[in-house]
């Protein structure tokens, strides 16, 4: 298993969420190894918020506010979602797709289109429309955009 965890979404807002690589198969109990055909999304993506709102939920229990939004995001979904269709076939093409994120800033500079040393300028495709989006900022809220995503040191 292979997995990072990518805290913004190609806007550069915040829109965590989790890459991940596994293998369709494993060891049995008995050293059986066996092959998954399908891996049900369904299942996963509610396996995953059970988990994930549990962990929050002992992990803050003194938070009426987040208890509150972690029970709403549970009930209503929004946020669990768990694509298990793969991009692609062979793993090591998916390893290489994961490891982009390891060694690449949240933005393109290709995707930088414009600075009049005040505003600057990038684009984005939109991964729910697949439009392209143009975005113009202030320098200083462009900054801002990117400073959540550098990682802590050591990491």
């Amino acid at each position: 298993m292979v997995y990072i965890v990518h805290p913004f979404g190609r806007d550069l807002g915040f829109k965590p969420h989790v890459h991940l690589v596994i293998t369709k198969s494993g060891l049995k109990k008995n050293n059986t190894w066996v092959e998954i055909d399908e891996i049900p999304g369904n299942r996963v993506a509610s396996k995953w918020r059970y988990l994930l709102c549990k962990v929050l939920r002992q992990a803050h229990p003194h938070n009426p506010d987040l208890q509150h939004a972690i029970t709403q995001g549970d009930h209503d979904h929004r946020g669990f979602q768990a694509y298990t269709e793969s991009f692609y076939p062979k793993g090591l093409e998916a390893v290489k797709y994961i490891g982009r994120y390891l060694g690449h800033s949240p933005l393109a500079t290709s995707h930088l289109t414009g600075y009049d040393g005040q505003q600057v300028i990038f684009w984005y495709i939109d991964t729910s429309t697949h439009q392209h989006k143009t975005v113009t900022c202030s320098a200083l809220d462009f900054i801002s955009l990117l400073v959540p995503h550098i990682p802590p040191k050591g990491m």
